[in-house]
C-alpha cells in the first residue's frame, strides 16, 4: 500500500512539472510573437510609405499592352502555343525548336540564310 502511494504521488508531481512546463513554453512563445509583430510593425510602415517604393508601384504596368516589345510580336504566341504537348508529339522535336527560332530570333535566320 505504502509503494502505491508513493508511485501516485511521484506521478503526480511529474505531471505537474509537465503541466507547468508547457504552460511555461506557451508563455514565452506567445511573448516572443507578440514582441516579433511590434518591432516589425514600424519596419513595414516605414517600408510602406518610403518614396522608392511609391515609384515602383507607379512605373509597373497595369496590363501587358503597356509593356515594352522585348520579344518579336509573333514570339509569344508561338510559345503560347507549344506549350501545350499536343503539337510536340504531332511534329518531331527539331521542327518545333526550328518554329520557336524562326518567330522569336529572326535576325540570326536571316543571318544563317546570307
Amino acid at each position: 500500500m505504502r509503494n502505491y502511494r508513493e508511485k501516485r504521488r511521484r506521478i503526480r508531481r511529474y505531471l505537474i512539472i509537465v503541466c507547468a512546463s508547457i504552460v511555461l513554453v506557451a508563455g514565452l512563445v506567445i511573448a516572443a510573437s507578440v514582441m516579433a509583430v511590434r518591432m516589425a510593425t514600424p519596419v513595414v510602415a516605414e517600408l510602406k510609405n518610403s518614396e522608392p517604393l511609391k515609384n515602383l508601384q507607379q512605373a509597373v504596368p497595369k496590363s501587358i499592352e503597356q509593356v515594352p516589345a522585348l520579344l518579336p510580336q509573333g514570339c509569344l504566341r508561338t510559345l503560347q502555343g507549344l506549350v501545350q504537348p499536343a503539337p510536340w508529339l504531332e511534329r518531331p522535336l527539331v521542327a518545333n525548336f526550328r518554329v520557336i527560332q524562326q518567330s522569336c530570333f529572326p535576325a540570326e535566320e536571316q543571318r544563317r540564310s546570307s
